[in-house]
């Protein structure tokens, strides 16, 4: 199977200033232009589109990566019920339907699109969909966590980069997809103890339902998105054991 970005480019995702990787998007969609027309809209509004033809290449490629939105054509599913049997927990779910009955809640997904579909809409109902959300002001009542050269935020998904580093100054504040965010707050709650995968899986997920390799997939995301912003390594593997988070005193900016 050749796709038009390859497993290897997707592995190391396209960078921004800010954030340091884009958000990634599965396709499965079997139609060649919805396809290419999607893949193309995602690229231009900074995401990383990963196109696929059908849910078994989309397993194969699972293997390798963790994106943040899947997005299903229902029309190409021969089992509707198993739609998202494949697909792990983490990513929001995105179908496409010619059913005018098809509805989030009955499908098990995020948000739920009648076709045809704009593809240019589409892209900013998924940038809407993964835009972090923004807590009351009730939930900021815990203070931050200074670690590694960062402010985490416990209540927003977001962080202050206190020591710069290859593309963070000091004072830029970063917003993290949410499953990232609390992975972070986890490691750094713990730190600096080691953490099982086990636990991490407990804390981010709060059930066994994830697999172990998708926690490894998740840590290697957020490694990446936080290594060029203090110019270092934060987040060390354990072997045969977890992860720790480096826990160096932070300076203030």
């Amino acid at each position: 199977m050749v796709l038009p970005l390859s497993i290897e480019s997707s592995r190391r995702g396209r960078r921004t200033a800010a954030h340091g990787l884009a958000n990634t998007v599965l396709l499965v969609v079997a139609e060649p232009t919805l396809r290419e027309l999607l893949a193309a809209d995602l690229l231009r509004a900074g995401m990383q589109p990963l196109p696929v033809v059908d849910a078994a290449h989309a397993q194969r490629l699972l293997e390798h990566v963790m994106p943040d939105a899947v997005v299903v054509d229902l029309d190409d599913v021969a089992d509707v019920q198993g739609a998202w049997d494949w697909v792990p927990r983490g990513p929001k779910r995105v179908l496409l339907s010619r059913d005018p009955n098809c509805r989030r809640s009955d499908c098990g997904a995020d948000l739920c699109l009648l076709k045809p579909v704009q593809p240019r809409a589409l892209v900013l109902d998924i940038a809407r969909l993964l835009r972090p959300i923004r807590p009351t002001t009730g939930s900021r009542s815990r203070p931050p966590l200074l670690l590694g050269g960062l402010e985490i935020d416990r209540g927003t998904p977001s962080i202050r980069v206190l020591q710069a580093g290859v593309q963070g100054a000091a004072g830029l504040q970063v917003d993290l997809p949410e499953t990232e965010h609390r992975l972070l707050v986890a490691l750094a709650e713990a730190s600096p103890r080691n953490v099982t995968r086990e636990h991490l899986r407990l804390a981010v997920w709060g059930d066994d339902s994830v697999s172990l390799r998708s926690v490894d997939q998740y840590v290697r995301r957020l490694r990446a998105r936080l290594e060029p912003l203090v110019g270092r390594e934060l987040v060390h593997t354990v072997r045969s054991f977890g992860y720790r988070l480096e826990s160096a005193p932070a300076s203030g900016p």
